[in-house]
């Protein structure tokens, strides 16, 4: 009897399955991370609402010119004697469709969306700009060690000890009077610039410190070693060798510090310091709003709220993000 002769390797590999260099597909860190975030519902509902308020920041103009309503514009003929909305629930209607501020006579709605605006600018930029030194600061401080590490080591305990609040509240003023007198009108984008300076000022220590430690553990590591003996030079090895591996923390010190920035910006403006004139923010609404909570609740009761869904919105995401980065977490 003639036997069948056998079937070749990839006629076995191509009947019973994938050969075995095609059954298994590698995946870098980063990829790991999105996959892990993209299966996070939390992480998913989060980064959705914070596209919506970042595209309705960003689109304030044309929000307000489809409306045909500006931020400075007011209603006086829609109020009554005493300043008070007409009609019901603060003066809502097709045409105001969250009401009026009382005396003011502006549109909610438009102070809203121009108010999401002014904190997401300040925000982001006070976050960029203080990761970004928390960042450099604490590569030097932890590669170079010795008494470079000791002065930024002291400087981060220094500004630690600062308390923020009477920090901000002499200083605004102050800088404000060096360049401008008492009767110029301080520009929007100058104090605004002021606001982002005192975040930056008080903003980078946790970034640098959290830096500097995982530094410190990766300056001896074997990798390094090697890029020493190859010839690379302290910058090569910070930004090239040590920069990569830090990116982790630092994405999630930059999303964790946001709503921090936000609601500071927030309580800056609630008490009388930050952008003046009639620049929309939430904290001056709030402060102006306190007055009216028996008669207009809602007056305060909606900024509130978003100034509440925005920070929730930061802080379910950095949350979500740090799990999805670390591979040891688990909810």
């Amino acid at each position: 009897m003639i036997e069948p002769l056998p079937r070749s390797v990839d006629a076995i590999s191509t009947d019973e399955g994938p050969a075995p260099s095609e059954m298994v597909a590698g995946r870098s860190p980063g990829q790991v991370a999105w996959m892990r975030l993209r299966r996070d519902r939390t992480a998913r509902i989060s980064a959705y609402t914070l596209l919506v308020l970042f595209a309705i920041a960003i689109f304030a103009p044309l929000i307000s010119k489809v409306m045909g309503i500006g931020p400075n514009d007011t209603f006086q003929d829609a109020t009554n004697d005493i300043g008070m909305p007409l009609g019901y629930l603060g003066g809502i209607s097709g045409r105001h469709w969250l009401g009026l501020e009382p005396n003011s006579a502006y549109d909610i709605l438009i102070q809203l969306v121009y108010g999401l605006r002014n904190s997401l600018i300040i925000a982001v930029l006070a976050a960029i700009i203080s990761t970004t030194i928390g960042v450099v600061m604490g590569i030097v401080a932890g590669y170079v060690g010795g008494w470079v590490d000791k002065s930024i080591s002291w400087l981060i305990d220094f500004l630690l000890v600062l308390p923020f609040l009477l920090f901000a509240i002499v200083t605004l003023p102050l800088l404000e009077s060096l360049f401008f007198s008492s009767r110029q009108a301080i520009p929007n984008a100058w104090e605004m610039g002021l606001i982002v300076f005192i975040f930056t000022v008080f903003g980078w220590m946790g970034t640098g410190r959290l830096v500097r430690g995982q530094v410190v553990s990766l300056r001896e590591r074997e990798f390094i070693d090697a890029a020493r003996a190859a010839g690379a030079g302290p910058l090569h090895i910070m930004l090239r060798q040590i920069l990569p591996n830090l990116w982790a923390p630092i994405l999630v010190t930059f999303s964790l510090s946001l709503p921090g920035y936000v609601t500071g910006e927030a309580a800056l403006h609630f008490l009388g310091i930050g952008i003046g004139g009639t620049a929309p923010d939430f904290g001056t609404m709030i402060f102006n709003s306190l007055g009216y909570m028996q008669t207009d609740p809602a007056y305060t009761l909606v900024p509130g709220l978003v100034i509440l869904l925005l920070v929730l919105a930061f802080n379910m995401f950095g949350d979500s993000l740090r799990d999805a980065l670390d591979p040891k977490s688990s909810r």
